[in-house]
């Protein structure tokens, strides 16, 4: 589950809500055609599944839900959150979250979704002083095994999760302040001045800036997995890569950070160590 940050406020001194809603529906249609709709590498053979079992958009939450888990499902919803958390952040609408384990029930007329730990998701978001979305500890184990096989004993920018102690607001209770959650990897794919510029969207809460540029800080200071290209990519420079045990995500960058096609045909092999 996820929240926007400020968009309750947002619409109450809006001048023109109109503008705003369109703004927000267009940042969820560019989300449903990216990040929630799966997608082959171009030339492959093998068709790739969906993403979610569910993706639902509430005023200015986001309820997702896996398909039944797998070492494949719990890859895909974890790299497809990362890359949702990661549009809505560029266009100046930061979430902030939690991403738990349970079984839900679904049924579409009515539309209704239940859940054991719906309450606590809800709690545990609005607790967080920052844009961020942090694995309860119910889901830690199942979600360290199925994207990494073990407990990483360190963590790199191309980890789609890593461990961080968590910014939360003074009235927290019953959680261990010092304890370092696995928080979803937002970061690493973002260039410098998307970064800069969805920073700018939190100056009016001070904690939630500090919180958040403090973690940016914290995953940029990571080891960097990054390749720098040779001349026949231009315009691409170098390729970022995002990876767990089943699954890596490329993106193509440009001397600025930016994602760019390369100027040339590739092929791509990874390999398990």
């Amino acid at each position: 589950m996820l929240d926007v940050l400020g968009f309750g406020s947002a619409l109450k001194s809006s001048e023109d809500i109109c503008l705003l809603l369109d703004k927000y529906c267009g940042v969820i249609r560019n989300s449903r055609s990216n990040a929630l709709t799966p997608r082959s590498m171009a030339g492959s053979p093998q068709l790739v599944g969906p993403n979610f079992e569910h993706a639902h958009f509430v005023f200015d939450s986001v309820v997702l839900v896996s398909l039944p888990l797998s070492t494949k499902t719990a890859s895909s919803f974890v790299l497809s959150t990362c890359e949702l958390v990661e549009a809505f952040f560029k266009d100046g609408y930061p979430l902030r979250g939690c991403i738990t384990i349970d079984d839900v029930y679904i049924n579409d007329n009515p539309h209704i979704i239940v859940g054991r730990r719906f309450k606590e998701l809800v709690t545990r978001t609005n607790d967080q002083n920052w844009s961020g979305c942090i694995v309860l500890p119910a889901a830690e184990d199942v979600l360290e095994r199925e994207l990494f096989g073990v407990s990483p004993a360190s963590f790199a920018q191309s980890s789609p999760l890593v461990r961080y102690r968590v910014p939360w607001k003074p009235t927290t209770s019953n959680v261990d302040l010092d304890y370092e959650y696995l928080a979803l990897n937002w970061v690493s794919m973002l260039s410098k001045s998307e970064l800069e510029n969805g920073l700018l969207k939190l100056l009016g809460d001070s904690a939630k800036h500090a919180g958040t540029l403090s973690f940016v800080e914290h995953v940029t200071s990571l080891p960097s997995d990054a390749q720098a290209l040779t001349q026949e990519f231009l315009p691409a420079s170098h390729v970022k890569v995002m990876k767990s045990r089943t699954q890596i995500r490329l993106q193509f960058n440009d001397e600025l950070g930016l994602p760019i096609q390369p100027g040339c045909s590739y092929q791509f092999a990874a390999f398990e160590k």
